[in-house]
């Protein structure tokens, strides 16, 4: 399972959504090595964090989403 979080690859950072830049970074950091950018289940039992660099792994936490019209209303207070 590959799990993204708001368009970004939990696990490496990437975008859902690549384009040359994506590619040649991919390309220049892994120095011809496959990074593994999924989860193997089902021995993966959670996800603590995001990559959001090289090494660096932020912890999030998951909360629920707003509906359509509460988020409207959040729009508005703001």
């Amino acid at each position: 399972m590959r799990p993204f979080i708001g368009g970004v690859n939990a696990i490496s950072g990437s975008p859902l959504v690549g384009d040359m830049s994506s590619i040649l970074h991919s390309i220049n950091t892994t120095k011809g090595k496959v990074q593994q950018d999924y989860i193997v289940l089902p021995d993966q039992l959670r996800l603590d964090g995001v990559a959001t660099a090289a090494g660096v792994v932020k912890q999030f936490v998951a909360t629920p989403m707003l509906s359509l019209a509460q988020q409207q209303v959040r729009t508005v207070a703001q």
